[in-house]
Parts: structure tokens; C-alpha cells; sequence
């Protein structure tokens, strides 16, 4: 294979990786409840602005809201991509991890 397809290849890897782990929501997740509060509490911060602003301003709340949740989508993709490199290109711990093992 040469390198321009399995960079391809290996991009769309990690895309639908990304997906499919997105789609798991949070299942897992170690500070879950303190994520929750979190959430809840800007969801109230977020409802008392809508009831004070006027409508025009409303509209550029929740397009401000929209576009800080495509930003954070695109820094976690990049992350997650950033993570995958960086573990499947460093493989150097498993040696210590398997005793030697050859794979």
C-alpha cells in the first residue's frame, strides 16, 4: 500500500473511530457527575439570559452557543486524531507492557 492510501486509509480510520465512540456518549466517563453539574448549571445561566435579553439578541446568543459547540467538536477531533498518532507511532512502551512479547 503505498503512503498516500494508507494515510487515507488510516484518516478514515479514525473518523468513524471518532463517531463511534461519540455515539457512546459518556458512558464511562470518570467525572460524570461533576460533567452533569456543570451542565446543569450553564443550562440555568443559559435560560436566565434568554428570559433578559430581547429577541434579536436571543438569536445571537444561540448562534454564539451553536458555534462554541462546532469549535469544541473541531478540538476534540483534532485531539483524538493527535492522540491516535501519537500512540500508534510511539509503540515503544509495549515492550515493557508484554515482557517481550513479539506481535
Amino acid at each position: 500500500m503505498n503512503y498516500n492510501k494508507m494515510l487515507y486509509t488510516t484518516n478514515k480510520i479514525i473518523e468513524n473511530e471518532f463517531i463511534h465512540v461519540q455515539d457512546e456518549a459518556l458512558k464511562g466517563m470518570e467525572d460524570l457527575e461533576k460533567y452533569k453539574k456543570i451542565i446543569k448549571d450553564n443550562d440555568e445561566r443559559y435560560s436566565i439570559l434568554m428570559k433578559a435579553l430581547p429577541k434579536e439578541m436571543q438569536e445571537i446568543l444561540m448562534q454564539f452557543s451553536d458555534t462554541c459547540g462546532d469549535i469544541l467538536t473541531y478540538e476534540i477531533q483534532h485531539y483524538f486524531k493527535k492522540g491516535v498518532v501519537a500512540g500508534t507511532s510511539n509503540l515503544n512502551f509495549l515492550r515493557n507492557i508484554t515482557n517481550g512479547i513479539n506481535f
